[in-house]
């Protein structure tokens, strides 16, 4: 019995990161659909908020456009605190890739604080439904 309880154990941990791999990949699906007019724009100013946001944003346009990530990697997206340069970097960028689904909640005040009118703002999550856990 207590190998069926291991069995089960180990199938819902390969379940949970197969269901976040295939989650990620949709996510750069729809970012990549979302692209294709910042493609054919070299001058395009775009950010990701965070690294899996930034592969897949540079997965899409590739070396025409430059891609900058607003969080440094190994920072806790979570816990994240903006900083002033943060919202220079938007104040001056025509487009912001986020997540969406709540992970970025220092967003919408840096946003505002940001005070660029024009920004385009993503939402890689926006059209998937999400999995209860």
């Amino acid at each position: 019995m207590a190998h069926l309880f291991t069995i089960a154990s180990l199938f819902r941990k390969n379940y949970l990161k197969y269901s976040l791999l295939v989650a990620l990949v949709a996510l750069g699906a729809i970012a990549a659909s979302r692209f294709t007019s910042a493609k054919n724009e070299q001058n395009k100013s775009i950010v990701a908020t965070f690294l899996p946001m930034y592969l897949f944003t540079k997965a899409v346009v590739g070396s025409e456009t430059q891609v900058d990530i607003l969080i440094p990697p190994g920072s806790e997206v979570h816990e994240y605190q903006a900083t002033p340069q943060n919202a220079r970097t938007l104040a001056e960028a025509d487009v912001l890739v986020q997540n969406g689904l709540e992970l970025e909640a220092f967003l919408e005040n840096l946003i505002s604080n940001a005070g660029n009118s024009q920004l385009k703002e993503i939402d890689a999550s926006q059209g998937i439904e999400t999995l209860e856990i």
